[in-house]
């Protein structure tokens, strides 16, 4: 048997070879290696080798199996870094992980529009770590917070919305968003950093009493942490069917 017909077998297995061995075949073992391949799964350089519509067909047979380090070749590798990013979000969906959201951003061009598609996605489940990378890459910090804020919701907990706030540009904008997607809802650790963090403390502590939040409660917050306000009054229904009769007359 001829070399080339013991060499042609052993591409046809399937079994992978170096990126050298590779780039020494001709064109058409180059292509009957790579159909094979496509076949056991492709690994790190071969992503190099496959066209845009290779890829997605490989992102659509994985689908949620996809790994980071298939993704980090996938979006490196493409000619349309976004269209392979967004299709990687929609076969991943909530699943997607820590490193596959990094990979996603640092290599695509559109980030803002990544990253909201990625939000979409894991919706409820965005954790701390995915918010970090979702922030840390995008141009519109506050855009991105508010879609975070509106995805995640009442799951929203007291380090989620520490750290929200502590990257927001409009700090009181962001906290009352907040306020209104949570409500009564918030508590104690919660309001301290709504507070903490707000430059118009009695916007903040009149929009909480206006979503539902106790007073006392607002009022402990602030005796605690002794917070530079003044507590609410035990007749604050009375300021705020002011402040809404106000409302109606600018109306």
């Amino acid at each position: 048997m001829k070399y080339s017909e013991v060499l042609k077998i052993y591409l046809n297995s399937g079994v992978k070879i170096s990126e050298e061995q590779y780039n020494l075949l001709s064109s058409s073992l180059k292509n009957s290696y790579l159909r094979k391949r496509s076949v056991s799964g492709y690994e790190d350089w071969e992503f190099k080798y496959i066209n845009d519509n290779q890829k997605i067909n490989y992102i659509e047979k994985e689908g949620e199996n996809l790994e980071y380090d298939d993704i980090f070749y996938l979006v490196k590798y493409s000619d349309n870094k976004d269209e392979i990013a967004l299709k990687i979000i929609d076969a991943k969906g909530e699943k997607l992980e820590y490193d596959d959201i990094f990979y996603l951003l640092k290599h695509s061009h559109n980030k803002d529009d990544i990253a909201s598609k990625i939000i979409d996605a894991k919706g409820e489940k965005l954790d701390f770590t995915n918010m970090s990378h979702l922030l840390q890459y995008s141009k519109n910090k506050d855009d991105i917070i508010t879609k975070i804020i509106e995805k995640k919701g009442k799951k929203l907990y007291y380090g989620d919305i520490n750290y929200l706030i502590t990257n927001s540009i409009n700090k009181d904008d962001i906290i009352t968003k907040i306020i209104d997607i949570r409500g009564e809802k918030l508590y104690y650790d919660d309001i301290f950093y709504l507070l903490q963090y707000s430059k118009n403390k009695e916007l903040i502590k009149k929009t909480l009493l206006q979503n539902g939040v106790d007073y006392k409660t607002i009022n402990y917050v602030i005796t605690n942490n002794q917070m530079n306000t003044s507590l609410i009054p035990d007749n604050y229904q009375s300021m705020l069917q002011e402040i809404r009769r106000i409302k109606e007359i600018m109306l």
